[in-house]
């Protein structure tokens, strides 16, 4: 993957997406994805490039099936739209009533109603704002309010992530840098889940300036660079790991409403001495990938890594 830039580099699109957002309609607002993201489409080489790159080659390893049609401008339309819907989370427009949940969704929301906590392994495959569905009272029937802590390279994001945080005070309130992760970090985690919370990390994006340990994995048929430390941690921690996708149901439409969250329990035991650790480290990262592969498969235009992200898979 390579080292991964910021893809709003500034923040003045984003401010006046949420100017527009407040005080505007929002059916005038998503009118206006189409053409910002054919801008987008127009000027950013670097972005087409990777996303042509990684739609040949979805389309080589499903056999033709998925996309049926190579498409940069829906992958960055996509894009738009979900920056779009996380604004209107942020700002209170957006409700998730209309979320079908999939899967053992249900069989997590049940487990955090024990008043246990759990750690979730998301992706940039979709929209993982919709873990906001899982912190709020009596949504999807959660009967409490769960704290959900982010872990996150904040570096290759801090413009955007300063930018979210005078949208919303309280948005970055939970997010813990994974530069500066130490062993009594892991100790406050671990308390965190055992307090009920849910702990959520990515498993698709290795570190921007290609520091750390990376898992070489076979990707749609190339090899890539994952994080090591995503799936260490899910050894560490002592909690129920899930895998969590938020994919909306159409994906060629502004006025698309319904998204689908998909929720798969790990079966990988973590439960395993020191020197087993390894073994159990593999076998979860290929379980993740497996489901990686499979919801790029049927969602193919919603897939938000920019970068290349074999380069590093070749080192």
């Amino acid at each position: 993957m390579g080292k991964q830039n910021e893809v709003i580099k500034t923040n003045k699109p984003i401010l006046l997406l949420l100017w527009l957002i407040k005080f505007m309609p929002l059916f005038f607002t998503r009118l206006l994805i189409y053409p910002v993201s054919f801008f987008f489409w127009c000027f950013g080489f670097e972005p087409r490039k990777n996303c042509r790159n990684y739609q040949k080659k979805l389309k080589a390893f499903t056999g033709g099936k998925s996309p049926k049609i190579i498409s940069t401008y829906r992958q960055i339309f996509n894009f738009s739209m979900c920056v779009v819907e996380k604004i209107e989370g942020w700002v209170g427009k957006k409700n998730f009533s209309s979320i079908i949940i999939k899967d053992d969704c249900q069989a997590l929301i049940d487990h955090l109603n024990t008043g246990k906590g759990a750690f979730i392994i998301a992706s940039h495959l979709g929209n993982m704002e919709l873990m906001r569905s899982l912190t709020s009272i009596d949504e999807m029937g959660c009967k409490r309010r769960v704290g959900v802590t982010i872990l996150m390279e904040m570096g290759a994001t801090s413009n955007f992530n300063s930018t979210l945080e005078k949208i919303n005070p309280n948005a970055m309130t939970d997010v813990i840098d994974t530069n500066s992760i130490s062993p009594q970090t892991i100790i406050d985690l671990e308390d965190r889940i055992e307090q009920g919370n849910l702990v959520v990390i990515t498993g698709d994006r290795f570190s921007a300036n290609g520091s750390g340990q990376k898992l070489v994995k076979d990707f749609l048929g190339s090899p890539a660079a994952f994080p090591y430390g995503s799936f260490f941690m899910a050894t560490l921690l002592h909690a129920p790991v899930y895998f969590m996708f938020g994919m909306r149901s159409k994906s060629s439409t502004v006025f698309a409403k319904n998204y689908e969250l998909y929720v798969e329990a790990a079966k990988t035991s973590l439960d395993v001495p020191r020197n087993k650790r390894k073994e159990a480290i593999d076998a979860l990262s290929n379980e993740y990938i497996d489901h990686l592969q499979n919801f790029t498969s049927k969602f193919p235009y919603q897939w938000y890594n920019f970068g290349d992200f074999w380069k590093s898979g070749d080192n």
